[in-house]
């Protein structure tokens, strides 16, 4: 599932974190400060896959054996 976060920070320092998921409503965090903003951040994005990893896995997923017609018959 993809997802997008954005960081809004605004003159006086505050932050806006928005984060978007397919099929989801967004969900909006405020922050007195930009670096609490991206503390939060950082504790949302803990536990989520590396890079690294969610590419092995669609490359797997790329590479696993599609089925044809004659064999689904």
């Amino acid at each position: 599932m993809a997802s997008r976060i954005t960081i809004d920070i605004a003159d006086d320092g505050a932050a806006a974190v928005t984060m978007e998921m397919d099929g989801a409503e967004p969900q909006m965090m405020n922050f007195p400060s930009a670096a609490e903003a991206l503390d939060a951040v950082g504790q949302m994005l803990e536990g989520t896959e590396s890079p690294d990893a969610m590419w092995q896995q669609e490359a797997a997923a790329r590479e696993a054996p599609m089925s044809t017609d004659e064999e689904m018959m």
